[in-house]
C-alpha cells in the first residue's frame, strides 16, 4: 500500500506454500489478492496455481504523464509499470484493481499541492489509462482506486476533502463509468487521519461517485480495525 519497492521473494513462498494447499483441496477459496509493484512471470505462475488471481497495481500519474497529452495520443505515456501489472494479466487471466496517486507539476493549479491537479486532466489521464489497459489486457481491469493514500501525507488542506477531492473523485467516476460502467471505483483510503473521509464524501453528496471502499490498516489483529476512533494502524510496514 504505501510507496515502496517489496521484496517478492516472501511473496513466492508464500505463493508456493498456498499452491501445495489448493493442490490439497480442489475446494479452496480465499479473499487474497497482490499488492505488487513488480510481476515476475514465475511469481504469477505461482500465484495462479495458488488460485490468487487479483492484482493492486500503483500508477504514479506524474511519472506516465509527465506532460499534458490528448488521451488518444498514440505517445508520450510513459506506460511502464502498468504494462508489467497488465501483462501478467494477460498471461494468468488475472483482474486487476489499478490505483492511481499523485498528479503531474503541469497539472497542478498551486505549485507543490498534488490535490490541486485539474479535474478534467485528471479524466482525461483516467480513460487514457483505461484505453491502455484494454490494449494490452482487454477487460483485465476490475476496479480503480482513485487516491490510494494521497488524503493521509499531503498538506493538512488537501484532506478536507471539500476543498479539491470531492472533484478530482467526481471526474475520476465520471471517466470510469464513461469507459466501462462494470469497472469498480473506489476512493481514496479510508485510515489515520483520513479516517474521517467516509463520512465527509457523504455529507459532499458523493456516495454516488463510489462502489466500495478501501481500508489501510496496517494492524496485525483484524478483530480491531478501529483504535481509538482512528482506523488502526498499530503495525506500519
Amino acid at each position: 500500500m504505501r510507496n515502496t519497492r517489496k521484496t517478492f521473494g516472501g511473496m513466492l513462498a508464500i505463493a508456493a506454500a498456498a499452491t501445495i494447499a489448493a493442490g490439497a483441496v480442489a475446494a479452496f477459496r480465499h479473499p487474497y489478492g497482490m499488492n505488487a509493484w513488480d510481476y515476475p512471470d514465475q511469481g504469477v505462475d505461482l500465484l495462479k496455481e495458488a488460485r490468487i488471481t487479483r492484482y493492486r497495481n500503483f500508477t504514479s500519474w506524474g511519472d506516465a504523464e509527465p506532460r499534458d497529452l490528448a488521451p488518444d495520443s498514440s505517445s508520450g505515456y510513459n506506460w511502464w509499470h502498468n504494462n508489467q501489472a497488465l501483462a501478467a494479466c494477460a498471461r494468468t487471466g488475472a483482474k486487476l484493481s489499478m490505483s492511481v496517486w499523485g498528479s503531474p507539476a503541469w497539472a497542478q493549479s498551486q505549485p507543490g499541492i498534488r490535490l490541486s491537479c485539474s479535474p478534467v486532466k485528471y479524466a482525461e489521464f483516467i480513460t487514457a489509462m483505461l484505453r491502455h489497459a484494454d490494449a494490452v489486457a482487454p477487460d483485465a481491469v476490475e476496479s480503480v482506486d482513485l487516491g490510494n493514500e494521497d488524503l493521509i501525507w499531503e498538506t493538512t488542506l488537501e484532506r478536507d476533502p471539500s476543498w479539491y477531492y470531492a472533484d478530482i473523485l467526481r471526474a475520476g467516476h465520471a471517466a470510469v463509468k464513461a469507459h466501462n460502467p462494470n469497472i469498480l471505483v473506489i476512493p481514496a483510503c479510508v485510515w489515520q487521519d483520513a479516517a474521517h473521509l467516509l463520512d465527509e464524501m457523504y455529507q459532499l453528496g458523493l456516495k454516488e461517485c463510489f462502489d466500495r471502499i478501501s481500508i489501510h490498516p496496517y494492524s496485525t489483529d483484524p478483530r480491531a480495525p478501529v483504535e481509538n476512533g482512528r482506523a488502526s494502524c498499530r503495525e506500519r510496514v
